[in-house]
């Protein structure tokens, strides 16, 4: 499919061909056939993309901030890493389109193929010929409504939570400042709602057409406007408003502003406090600065509110990612009913786009709108991409890297890449396009253009967004499995299904009956001498196969304490996601209970955990937490998680105590052992190295030699159920026991 993308140093646009995005089962596919260019927002965009790295900056000085703070968390050279690879990442611009739903997700109970339907959401209804749009980010097109229209419907939505946030009511006056296609739409919804209206705007053209829509709702022959509360639409930079405004509500000022204009200043703002009434409501909608003068708006007492985008559940992922909505009975206006009222005004006549809309372009003419938006040599509003009307997206497609060459020879390994986002790219890939013999064959992401990004950046031949390009490819035998946690066990025993090795990160799966069904699907494959392995680099770190090695010398039980500052992850991230990203104990702490399981050679016997409780604070309940565990050799050891320390402390310490000998390991960078009052240092390199190397090249041999997996799967089988076992003591607060 083709889709507008922006490249984020330059500015420069480009119409990419990029596999259709994959479709989730919580929501559908969709054939845009009108997209909106919402000229403020873009166009800002576009400007700060054909910045400089100094302008760019000045623009976003928030962003700034975030990276200072990502410098002294991480270094200068880390931190220059991060933001050269988010710069080569395109941009994906629009989020208001219509089209028609062309395929339909298992959990998806409201569409069907066929259907019409208004889509929202950055991300999600961008400049594609398909897009993949979550449930509650889709409403279906009233028969009488055509389909150009109901793309203007998230833009909409926009002015219609403004208009709820002022409460305005029947005859209210209400001022809107900044007639752009936001504050049109606003007039337009405030008139319908039987407000009387002043627009302001610096421009005539704009004020014009507000005023064209106007009389194109209203009967000829209407009188004066100041008598019969027809609209006011004024130009800021000609006409006194303030007098215009105390003359026309005799003296008091309006009820409520609506600030819909985009400024560099406070200018908006004050004009704003200077016409409202006493106690009047100020609702903010557009990017202004927020600097006020104490006066008049304290002596007013006025109301200052801002409007969040499309409404109630914007921003949050349960809503908009699993379709969880909100009970009308506690939120009436949600961003998606907001979207279904303004279809519902267009249905009913109550709001006229023929004025708005001055320009429309095809898909593949996209830059020229663009152009348009930045030179301005030609007034505009409502600007449409039209789109072409391809067949449905094929399934399973694949899109072929050009610029890649093929292996002259048949490789030993061949690999399939599911879900190659910034973990795989910066510790997994490089040592697979290192070693010898292995041929990249394909990459899936869900998005076609994180996909088609990675195939060439990274030489894959071929990149898609369907995992199953890669699973019933007879050419790939081996799988890496990096995508988010809550699809590792469907994946992997996808692998197993077709008898290919599969390496997957942590954690291996989330639930227990997952757990089972890849133990019987292992057990079914290995005669086909399939490989499983999980990403438990710690072992193959240098300092631990020196620890190791001695530890396995020892006659006597060990005593072990791991403790690992993780830092703080807030509640609102995926991880934190118990349906998709498990929480931190099976998205982490799997790995250091498996690090004592490698280090003493035996199983862990019983498990208990307790945890701090910080109750409404932000950081999360059970991200700090002592694990006790023993083992069947008589050993134990203590795993302390914490997030709540100072990020400058070193991630990772290992102590471990056995047969009068004392080993350490120091965030592995560096390791002693102590014994008889000496000290040891073991050899270690220059720079920390945790054994992603390791791991990979000891997976990849282990295929070309025909051995079995460098972990043993009986250990990440228990691993994973002494995992499962800290989360029960955590509910239970018991000891718990693992049986076998």
């Amino acid at each position: 499919m083709k889709q507008l993308l922006q490249d984020p140093r330059t500015g420069e646009f480009s119409i990419a061909d990029v596999p259709s995005p994959a479709l989730e089962p919580e929501g559908i596919l969709v054939q845009t056939a009108w997209s909106v260019i919402s000229a403020g927002t873009e166009k800002t965009s576009t400007s700060t993309a054909q910045a400089s790295l100094i302008g760019k900056a000045r623009a976003r000085p928030d962003l700034v901030q975030k990276v200072l703070g990502q410098v002294k968390r991480q270094g200068l050279l880390e931190t220059y890493r991060l933001v050269k690879d988010r710069l080569s990442v395109p941009m994906e611009m629009g989020y208001s389109c219509a089209g028609t739903v062309v395929a339909v997700g298992g959990k998806v109970c409201e569409f069907r193929i066929g259907d019409r339907v208004a889509c929202a959401g950055g991300g999600y209804a961008s400049h594609a010929e398909i897009n993949y749009v979550p449930n509650n980010l889709a409403v279906i097109i009233p028969e009488n409504v055509s389909t150009r229209d109901a793309a203007y419907s998230t833009i909409g939505a926009i002015a219609m939570q403004g208009v709820r946030q002022s409460q305005a009511s029947v005859g209210d006056r209400v001022m809107v400042i900044g007639l752009g296609l936001i504050g049109q739409l606003t007039v337009q919804i405030l008139r319908a709602a039987g407000c009387r209206v002043i627009g302001v705007d610096i421009s005539d053209f704009a004020v014009q057409k507000c005023l064209t829509s106007e009389r194109n709702r209203t009967d000829e022959g209407a009188d004066d406007a100041l008598k019969d509360h027809r609209l006011i639409a004024l130009n800021s930079n000609t006409q006194d408003i303030e007098s215009i405004v105390s003359a026309a509500t005799d003296g008091f000022g309006v009820d409520k502003v609506i600030v819909t204009a985009g400024a560099k200043d406070n200018g908006p703002l004050v004009l704003a406090g200077n016409v409202v009434r006493d106690r009047g409501c100020i609702v903010i909608v557009g990017a202004v600065p927020v600097d006020i003068p104490r006066s008049p708006f304290y002596e007013k007492e006025v109301d200052i509110r801002f409007s969040r985008s499309y409404g109630p559940g914007r921003y949050d992922p349960e809503y908009e990612e699993k379709g969880r909505d909100y009970p009308i009975g506690y939120v009436r206006w949600t961003e998606r009913r907001n979207i279904e009222s303004f279809l519902h005004l267009l249905s009913e006549k109550k709001i006229d786009l023929t004025v708005i809309t001055t320009h429309s372009f095809e898909l593949e003419n996209a830059s020229a709108a663009y152009r348009l938006l930045l030179d301005g040599k030609e007034p505009y509003l409502g600007m449409l991409l039209k789109y072409r009307e391809p067949a449905e997206p094929a399934p399973r497609e694949t899109y072929i890297n050009d610029s890649a060459s093929p292996p002259a020879a048949p490789r030993s390994v061949t690999v399939g890449f599911i879900g190659l986002g910034k973990f795989a790219q910066s510790f997994l890939l490089p040592h697979l396009i290192r070693a010898e013999s292995v041929d990249l064959k394909t990459v899936v992401n869900s998005s076609g253009v994180s996909a088609n990004l990675a195939m060439k950046k990274n030489r894959f031949l071929r990149c898609g967004t369907e995992p199953a390009v890669v699973f019933e490819d007879d050419s790939i035998n081996t799988v890496f499995v990096a995508s988010r946690h809550d699809s590792h066990a469907r994946f992997v025993l996808s692998a197993l299904e077709f008898q290919k090795n599969v390496y997957v990160e942590k954690p291996l799966c989330l639930t227990v009956a997952e757990l089972v069904s890849i133990e019987k699907a292992y057990h079914t494959a290995r005669a086909h001498d399939v490989r499983l392995m999980v990403g438990y680099n710690r072992r193959f770190a240098p300092l631990s196969i020196q620890l190791k090695e001695k530890l396995d010398k020892r006659a006597r039980p060990c005593a072990i304490l791991y403790r690992v500052s993780a830092g703080m992850i807030p509640h609102d991230h995926w991880i934190q996601d118990p349906e998709i990203g498990g929480g931190r104990i099976l998205g982490e702490v799997c790995h250091f209970v498996d690090y004592v399981i490698h280090a003493t050679g035996s199983k862990v016997n019983t498990v208990y955990a307790s945890a701090a409780r910080y109750g409404q604070s932000d950081i999360p309940d059970e991200d700090t937490l002592q694990i006790n565990l023993t083992l069947d050799d008589g050993s134990v050891a203590t795993i302390l998680y914490l997030c709540d320390g100072d990020r400058s402390v070193p991630k990772e310490w290992i102590e471990i105590s056995a047969d009068g000998t004392t080993y350490q390991i120091d965030d592995f960078r560096a390791g002693s052992v102590f014994r008889q009052g000496r000290r040891v240092k073991l050899a270690s390199g220059m720079k920390q190295d945790k054994g992603y190397q390791g791991e990979i090249m000891a997976f990849l041999g282990s295929i070309r030699q025909g051995t079995p997996a460098p972990i043993p799967v009986e250990d990440i089988f228990h691993g994973m159920r002494a995992t499962f076992a800290v989360l029960e003591s955590l509910r239970t607060g018991n000891s718990v026991k693992l049986s076998g």
